[in-house]
């Protein structure tokens, strides 16, 4: 009775055996804060740090490991904008939504501990609310991504859960802006068209289905 009691006691207490990564589809859900960087036109006046403390993203990933290494899909995120310096009296909100593509090397897919690199491309929108006496400005921009780079790390949890921490830094650029209130919209492109940069710290839960 003692030795089955010890036997379960160990079989429970030992770590699982990583699972061999195979191709098939693969889906995760990330999240983290994101620190801007840059403005919508160059201005002063459109500067996103001084807009924003930063954002907290959340996002999700669908796609194929084509081999144990290689995993191709399409990912998105929408992220929720912290304002600050947003005039008294007044309420200041944002957001920014992302879709697009995004190719991934994973180094040591079989291992307990999977670094992995990733690159990938989008389309980005932006949107800001200021509201003051009853009175509310909405404007708008949307651009190209033109590339993210991910360094990350996934830790096999169960057979095929992995979760772990990542860094992104995309390069974007707003092409065209939006300005609405009291009804009355209007829509141009940027004349002066400028860089933006995100950094993301994070962290991401993969399932392999």
């Amino acid at each position: 009775m003692r030795s089955s009691i010890l036997v379960a006691a160990i079989a429970v207490a030992a770590p699982f055996t990583a699972r061999a990564v195979e191709p098939g589809l693969e889906i995760a859900l990330r999240t983290g804060f994101t620190l801007p960087f840059g403005s919508i036109d160059g201005s002063p006046s459109s500067s996103l740090s001084d807009a924003f403390t930063g954002f907290v993203p959340i996002g999700a990933e669908l796609g194929w490991r084509f081999t144990p290494n290689l995993f191709a899909g399409m990912s998105g995120s929408y992220a929720f904008g912290l304002a600050k310096n947003c005039p008294s009296a007044s309420s200041c909100s944002g957001h920014d939504a992302w879709f697009g593509i995004e190719l991934r090397y994973h180094a040591l897919p079989d291992d307990r501990i999977d670094p992995w690199f990733g690159i990938g491309a989008g389309y980005e929108w932006f949107s800001t609310s200021n509201t003051i006496g009853g009175s509310t400005l909405d404007a708008n921009a949307d651009g190209v991504e033109f590339v993210h780079a991910q360094l990350g790390t996934d830790l096999q949890t169960s057979r095929n859960v992995h979760v772990g921490p990542f860094i992104q830094f995309s390069l974007g650029q707003y092409r065209l802006v939006e300005f609405s209130s009291g009804g009355s919209t209007t829509r141009r492109e940027i004349a002066n068209k400028v860089l933006h940069e995100f950094l993301t710290f994070g962290v991401r839960m993969s399932f392999l289905l």
